[in-house]
């Protein structure tokens, strides 16, 4: 009995300036520690194990923290952050599974399956790489397609329309692919978001918030940085409580901030009850402890 082909690797090559030639690697590292390394290396394993991509879902979260005991937060963090730098590529599939991969993990997987001297069969809606890109050996098709020559020797003598459907396929679905990733927005200036913003409280919330919003395509990161010193100005100017920065993105109070705000006038002055009234009624809880700094 012939042995069950296997789409994963043992091992695989893992360069030892790791840490050192990547800038996106030093800010992973420098933003969220070893924890956010130990995910990311994880994931590359977990994706190696089987094959090029894994589906990426509710189960998989749970086991990455069972498997390495870190916060749902924290991974939902370190995978927004992956995601907008470009390290990993998550994409929705026809079924609606959700997988991630990327460019250079399926480099190093053609490369490493070279070695099998046979046929290796990928799906087209999940392989990025485009034909130039791409090995002899590796077969961009539909998912029946991979049985096909491992099951009916036939497919080839009866009828040549099963090779020449994945070529004809292969050219639209890479086409349609490498216009999908051209579309996918990239979060690049929270740093200058995070500069300008006065309140700097909550940055792990705040960065995830800002790149749920870039990658929803509703605003555009120039508006968000713009939002952030139009802000601090109005703030500087006025006296005002300042909103968390997660606050301020989530409940899309940035919006009011989109254009410079005309001043406002010198702050009122109150006496402690009527203040403590405000502070009641404007929900004190969305604040920072240093809201009254300048």
């Amino acid at each position: 009995m012939a042995r069950p082909r296997q789409d994963g690797l043992l091992y695989f090559s893992f360069d030892t300036d790791f840490f050192y030639a990547d800038q996106r690697i030093k800010r992973l590292h420098s933003r969220y520690g070893s924890d956010g390394m130990l995910f990311y290396i994880y994931l590359l394993t977990e994706i190696y194990r089987n094959g090029y991509y894994i589906k990426w879902d509710g189960e998989s979260v749970e086991n990455a923290m069972d498997d390495l005991h870190l916060k749902e937060g924290l991974i939902e963090q370190v995978m927004t952050f992956l995601v907008s730098r470009s390290l990993l590529y998550k994409s929705t599939l026809a079924n609606s599974d959700t997988v991630i991969t990327s460019p250079g993990i399926q480099k190093r997987y053609q490369e490493a399956v070279k070695s099998r001297k046979r046929d290796v069969y990928v799906d087209a809606e999940i392989w990025l790489l485009d034909e130039n890109d791409t090995a002899a050996y590796i077969k961009v098709g539909n998912n029946q397609n991979k049985s096909c020559g491992n099951e009916s020797k036939s497919c080839g003598n009866e009828s040549k329309s099963c090779g020449n459907g994945i070529k004809e396929s292969k050219g639209k679905e890479r086409k349609e692919n490498k216009r999908k990733e051209k579309d996918i927005p990239r979060a690049e200036q929270f740093e200058d978001f995070w500069a300008a913003y006065p309140n700097k409280q909550r940055r792990y919330q705040a960065e995830k918030a800002y790149c749920d919003l870039i990658l929803s395509g509703t605003i555009s990161e120039p508006e968000l940085v713009a939002s952030a010193v139009n802000y601090a100005e109005y703030v500087r100017e006025s006296g005002d409580k300042m909103y968390l920065p997660n606050n301020f993105l989530e409940k899309c109070i940035f919006s009011d901030y989109l254009e410079a705000k005309p001043e406002s006038g010198p702050p009122k002055v109150v006496g402690p009850e009527l203040e403590e009234e405000l502070i009641d009624d404007e929900e004190w809880w969305k604040y920072g402890p240093n809201a009254w700094e300048g």
